[in-house]
């Protein structure tokens, strides 16, 4: 019930905010991942979510690992501009079993990390207090939330993130939540919820800033000129932009006795801005001094001048009062000039006078970057791109597009997918002021099948299922956990034909591992898979198997006497139709030596007399080193090849193509 609720929940996101892959350019959003207490947020406090983009991914009871899990699905898929995570008390309560505050932190690490990785700015919470557990009464959990907050907190300053501390005002004197913000001693009231207010707002506002995202600021605090029509002294010029509404400027502007027109401006020595609001301040006494009738003006030589904003019949009612205007404009400008047309009471007023004057905006983009700037491709994969333009707080909204569409389409977000082989390119343009960055894209049609694992039959007692809280996965996951026997990935091999023919399985497994290989339902053999060092350090495990003509099943299962945890990418054969590529032993005058190239090692290669080009592909498909050949023998360092595993070395000759096998270890 509570899974149906969150779909339906979804789809309400989704009508209101739009759908994620298509996310507007001036909406940035704010997803809240949590469990119960920031799922009640929104229903506590509905005036705190109302009208703004936030979006509530919070399901109650949640530990970490279950949040790490849902993370890309309830946060990066929505395309956010930051996100907030509040999570680790259920762990402590014990609602998942045993853990540790360690065990904890790296899952908050791992969500926090994926945030990073997908461009999304990330405000990590500290636990709430609690004395004592409802549900958990024997856990003690003081010491528990107070080091895993030291480490969130230490975590966040470390890596570009914000912390927010809801922990120091709302603990009592027992380290646990104070009685007028919480019935229960775990779950914020109203009450409570008003205090977590303004701080995770003044949280989020931290984010935006370090995303970069439209900033207004007071582009008289930039260096620049003062003109005037007039000033008088003391109450000079200059004193209309000192941030001090105390001090004034005041022009008597004698030449326009009926109505004490007058001007002052500002122009700016660098970078233009967008000036999209101003605000004037009323000086310290003789209202009949204050502008009533003005305009504002923009231009970008200091004499072709255009209107920005008109004001009539304004009033400030008191002294030192600050009024604020907001008008639209698209266009900067470096020099803006305040015309002032008349004053409140030119019959009485000595001249004009104002106590401070600021224009706001957000500079012009100077450039854009992207990242990454060369993608290569296998069909059908998929990469995101990431802009960012600079300066940081000019407006951040791109505009992408592709040379190629046939080769490489990309989506308002950066998604590029490709196509079919060839080449395109990628461009992103800045909304403001039309500065890009582009991204070379080549796509293979190299040949090998992939089957992924979320294509794959999963199943066995330890519910393995597709994941992604690791990088450098291919598609859209990985397949794990594999731990208990009977636990299995079964892969779907179609198109092959009879006879002999290798497999490669891309997996990660950070202590190793053993497994049973089946094909077709037989038990091949035990499957030794090296330690990748890390569980999201990928290889490649070659095999080779007898397929039928046709349609086939490989399994690999957990069985009585395999050992240890593994993540499972996907399974790859070469040009399947035809078996195996490497060409036969008798006819191949490629020589690679040695093979296996080990760690620090040297490879030599020798080629064919007639040899044009040489390449080498990695298992996916992917090609990773390329040259016109000039020399028949020469050496490579292992230093390029970026992971072990299986490699395909294949030359161009007078009379066709040849290919290698090649083994790299680490």
């Amino acid at each position: 019930m509570r899974q149906l609720t969150k779909i339906i929940l979804a789809i309400l996101i989704l009508l209101c905010f739009g759908i994620p892959g298509y996310a507007s350019g001036n909406e940035h959003r704010v997803v809240f991942m949590g469990n119960s207490i920031t799922e009640g947020w929104s229903n506590a406090d509905p005036a705190f979510f109302s009208g703004k983009p936030y979006i509530n991914s919070g399901i109650s009871g949640q530990t970490t690992t279950q949040m790490l899990e849902r993370f890309e699905r309830d946060v990066i898929n929505f395309l956010p501009t930051v996100v907030v995570i509040l999570a680790g008390t259920n762990d402590i309560a014990g609602n998942g079993g045993a853990t540790t505050v360690k065990r904890i932190h790296a899952n908050i690490a791992s969500m926090a990390q994926l945030a990073k990785t997908n461009g999304i700015k990330v405000v990590l919470c500290s636990v709430l207090p609690v004395y004592k557990y409802p549900w958990s009464q024997s856990v003690n959990p003081i010491d528990s939330i107070s080091s895993l907050n030291n480490l969130i907190k230490t975590y966040a300053q470390g890596n570009e993130m914000i912390y927010a501390d809801f922990y120091s005002p709302m603990v009592n004197e027992q380290k646990g939540l104070k009685s007028q913000y919480s019935s229960d001693g775990v779950h914020p009231n109203l009450a409570g919820y008003k205090v977590m207010d303004p701080i995770v707002e003044e949280a989020i506002e931290k984010a935006f800033i370090l995303a970069g995202i439209n900033q207004l600021k007071d582009l008289t605090d930039e260096p620049g000129t003062i003109t005037a029509q007039g000033e008088n002294q003391p109450d000079i010029k200059g004193k209309a932009f000192d941030n001090d509404a105390t001090t004034k400027w005041f022009d008597l502007a004698n030449a326009n006795p009926g109505t004490r027109e007058s001007w002052i401006q500002y122009q700016l020595s660098g970078n233009s801005y967008i000036a999209t609001q101003y605000t004037i301040t009323s000086a310290n006494d003789f209202p009949d001094r204050d502008p009533k009738n003005w305009e504002l003006l923009g231009s970008d030589n200091g004499s072709d001048w255009t209107s920005l904003d008109i004001r009539t019949n304004e009033e400030f009612s008191s002294r030192l009062l600050k009024k604020s205007y907001s008008f639209n404009n698209s266009t900067s400008y470096t020099n803006y000039r305040l015309k002032i047309n008349s004053v409140n009471n030119p019959t009485t007023a000595t001249g004009v006078q104002l106590g401070e004057l600021e224009i706001l905006g957000v500079p012009v983009v100077s450039s854009v970057s992207l990242l990454p700037t060369v993608l290569n491709l296998d069909k059908n994969d998929a990469r995101q791109l990431y802009a960012r333009v600079s300066p940081s707080n000019a407006t951040a909204t791109v505009i992408w597009s592709s040379s190629n569409e046939a080769v490489a389409t990309v989506s308002s977000s950066g998604l590029v997918t490709a196509r079919s082989a060839g080449n395109a390119t990628i461009t992103a343009t800045s909304a403001n002021n039309n500065k890009t960055a582009i991204c070379s894209v080549t796509v293979y049609n190299s040949g090998f099948t992939k089957f992924e694992a979320e294509n794959a039959t999963l199943g066995g007692p330890g519910a393995p299922h597709l994941v992604k809280d690791q990088q450098g996965y291919s598609g859209a996951g990985f397949a794990a956990p594999f731990g208990n026997n009977g636990d299995y990935v079964q892969f779907s091999i179609t198109g092959a034909t009879a006879g002999s023919q290798y497999i490669t399985l891309r997996y990660a497994a950070a202590d190793g591992a053993k497994i049973h290989l089946y094909v077709n339902g037989t038990m091949i053999r035990q499957v030794t898979l090296g330690s990748t060092g890390c569980w999201g350090c990928w290889t490649d495990k070659e095999d080779e198997v007898t397929l039928n003509s046709g349609d086939n099943t490989i399994r690999y299962k957990q069985d009585t006497g395999d050992r240890g945890h593994m993540n499972i990418d996907y399974l790859a054969v070469r040009n399947i139709q035809t078996g195996i590529t490497d060409t036969p032993e008798g006819e191949n005058d490629i020589l690679l030596f040695p093979n296996p190239l080990l760690s620090g090692g040297l490879l030599t290669v020798k080629l064919p007399e007639d040899a044009i080009q040489l390449s080498i592909f990695d298992i996916s498909g992917r090609k990773v080193y390329q040259e016109d050949v000039m020399n028949n023998e020469f050496l490579m360092d292992h230093s390029m090849f970026k992971s072990e595993g299986i490699y395909i070395v294949n030359v161009i000759t007078g009379k066709g193509s040849k290919n290698q096998r090649l083994i790299v270890t680490k």
